[in-house]
């Protein structure tokens, strides 16, 4: 459907589709390539203005069954590229290259999102899994899946209606929110902070906690185990 070249000069990336995965990788020179896959009953376009390189992909294209057309977006961007990236599609996955950095609002209503290291993060998906190395701090939402997470180093603020939460390594600078219906949190390591739980079918289990520390992460499931280790 379309492919493009552009200079390594922008500060913001903006990728939309009805339907398609979503996928950054990097760059074998310090050009940004763009390629689309699709249905040609489908519109691709992409442009770059007040640098914002925006990619968009829409159309009425369904498939059911076996389907002679790969619906993706790729996009090879420079290594350790810094730019504030804004990527929404309705089905597909997210995924995002390790070495690409930056500030993320990712949003997919049926799909899984997966990122190596972020900045900050707005993440949401309807029915799906995230999946985070590390972030400096999010709000992460997922209505039907789990929440993993390898390093927060700041804050965040987590939500799974079904699912766990799981983080690796827990550091906050503010107070801070872990919350699921139906399913476990689990958090391996973390700092010095209060913690505060609430479940009404699960058992807790906590650690360490200092009722006298700077901040609070607020920790809640509806039916579910809590442990911080």
């Amino acid at each position: 459907l379309l492919e493009e070249k552009y200079e390594n000069t922008i500060n913001r990336l903006h990728i939309e589709s009805n339907s398609s995965d979503i996928e950054l990788r990097e760059s074998e020179d310090n050009q940004i390539h763009v390629l689309v896959y699709g249905s040609h009953k489908e519109i691709a376009e992409s442009k770059v203005e007040n640098q914002t390189l925006t990619i968009s992909k829409k159309g009425k294209y369904l498939c059911f069954g076996f389907c002679m057309f790969k619906e993706e977006i790729i996009v090879y961007v420079p290594k350790e590229i810094k730019s504030n990236l804004d990527i929404k599609t309705i089905s597909g996955d997210i995924k995002i290259a390790p070495n690409i950095i930056g500030n993320v609002d990712l949003k997919t209503t049926s799909g899984d999102i997966k990122t190596n290291e972020v900045l900050d993060a707005k993440i949401k998906t309807t029915s799906g899994n995230i999946s985070l190395g590390k972030i400096n701090k999010g709000e992460i939402t997922t209505t039907s899946g789990d929440i993993k997470i390898n390093k927060v180093e700041k804050g965040i603020n987590a939500v799974s209606v079904s699912g766990e939460i799981l983080l690796s390594s827990l550091k906050i600078e503010e107070n801070a929110t872990l919350k699921t219906t139906s399913g476990d949190i689990k958090v391996n390591e973390i700092t010095d902070v209060y913690i505060e739980t609430s479940t009404l079918s699960g058992d807790v289990q906590i650690s360490n906690n200092n009722r006298y520390a700077n901040y609070t992460l607020t920790i809640k499931t509806t039916s579910g185990d809590i442990e911080v280790r």
